[in-house]
């Protein structure tokens, strides 16, 4: 590391990722070149606290220290001149409230910071960060309601906050979120009905929900997302009938529903998951469609033998 600082003055990109750096303090980071664009770190064992000047080198647009369990990692100093676009902290140690200044990192397109342990709302000045177009936040500890002011975030492509304490019922604040491909919102403690807001956003391919307290059918206007291919919702006391408009789409390619479904259609799917449902009848009635590979109906109230369609 000391040839890489001292001698390369013209670097801009340097990946040493799965790199055994435990036994180097991080503050020697802060010679690198200014040259810098691209440093990626990930799963390298480093210790202590990153050096916050980094984040202001003028040139360096992608930063990646995930994986580094024990990486402190501090954003105090973080104000609007920073050149990031890029910033991958997941897996690393906080324990602490998402930093506000966060927010000052204005042209971020992609921030990743998937279980870092943080406690407590996310703070309003992410609704600043009106360039990104991947945002995970999952597996933490994040709490109060899913924020209204993500709705600013009008170019978000993927949005994860999953495996967090958000509590309350979905609002409309998804609305503006045109541009949503994958929407995760699993393992929360939301409630309340599932709403029909979701049926304008149409390059929606993946909705995750399950793993809630949503009560309620399933809304029949998810017959309107043509791109949907996965949507996942069991876990949850969703009750009544399937809408026969979810089985229509043309790209679905795996359901998994759970919890209080009294009725079943299909067409031709990938995986199917009915897990824990009030489906009743003849599991001989059954047939399966024929491009599926995963099925799983345990916990449910089917009777009668396995049938011979089952057989490979």
């Amino acid at each position: 590391m000391k040839g890489i600082i001292q001698n390369l003055t013209k670097l801009e990109e340097l990946v040493l990722d799965g790199v055994n750096m435990s036994t180097l303090a991080p503050g020697h980071l802060t010679n690198l070149t200014s040259s810098l664009m691209l440093l990626s770190l990930g799963n390298c064992r480093l210790q202590g606290s990153f050096p916050e000047n980094i984040f202001h080198r003028p040139n360096l647009h992608a930063l990646k220290l995930q994986g580094n369990d024990y990486l402190k990692c501090n954003f105090s100093k973080v104000d609007g001149s920073s050149s990031l676009r890029y910033l991958d902290v997941s897996y690393t140690s906080f324990s602490e409230k998402l930093p506000s200044t966060i927010g000052n990192l204005k042209l971020l397109s992609h921030l990743k910071m998937a279980e870092c342990n943080f406690i407590g709302p996310v703070p309003m000045s992410i609704g600043n960060l009106t360039q990104l177009s991947y945002l995970d936040l999952g597996d933490n500890n994040l709490s109060g309601h899913v924020p209204s002011f993500l709705s600013n975030l009008e170019q978000l492509i993927v949005l994860d906050l999953s495996l967090n304490n958000f509590s309350g019922e979905i609002s409309d604040i998804f609305i503006n979120l045109t541009q949503l491909s994958s929407l995760d919102l699993s393992y929360n403690r939301l409630s309340g009905p599932i709403p029909d807001i979701f049926i304008s956003l149409t390059q929606l391919s993946s909705l995750d929900l399950s793993g809630n307290s949503l009560s309620g059918p399933i809304p029949s206007g998810v017959g309107g997302l043509r791109n949907l291919a996965s949507v996942s919702l069991q876990t949850n006391s969703l009750n009544g009938t399937i809408p026969s408009e979810l089985f229509n789409l043309p790209s679905l390619e795996i359901i998994s529903l759970g919890g209080g479904i009294e009725q079943l259609q299909w067409k031709d799917l990938q995986h199917l998951n009915l897990h824990s449902n009030l489906l009743q009848g003849l599991l001989s009635a059954v047939v399966l469609p024929p491009l599926l590979l995963f099925f799983i109906i345990s916990d449910i109230n089917m009777t009668g033998t396995i049938p011979s369609s089952f057989a490979i």
